[in-house]
């Protein structure tokens, strides 16, 4: 089932402020930039991870589902 077109953009706005936030975090709380290179990326990816995944979740739900399951 596909989510409507005022939907999909609310879960895009969604997905752009947990990724704001999430930078926000690392970069003032954690202070990622005095890190490692190494813990940087991961840190990166994982703050990049649940935004994707909302917007994957929002274009290819059914699609997405069947390839995350195990």
């Amino acid at each position: 089932m596909r989510a409507g077109g005022g939907q999909e953009a609310v879960q895009l706005i969604v997905a752009a402020i947990i990724w704001i936030k999430g930078h926000l975090v690392a970069r003032h709380f954690i202070e990622a930039e005095l890190a490692h290179s190494f813990l940087r990326k991961v840190l990166r990816f994982f703050i990049a991870f649940a935004p994707i995944a909302i917007v994957l979740t929002t274009f290819f739900g059914d699609r997405f589902a069947r390839f995350v399951t195990l």
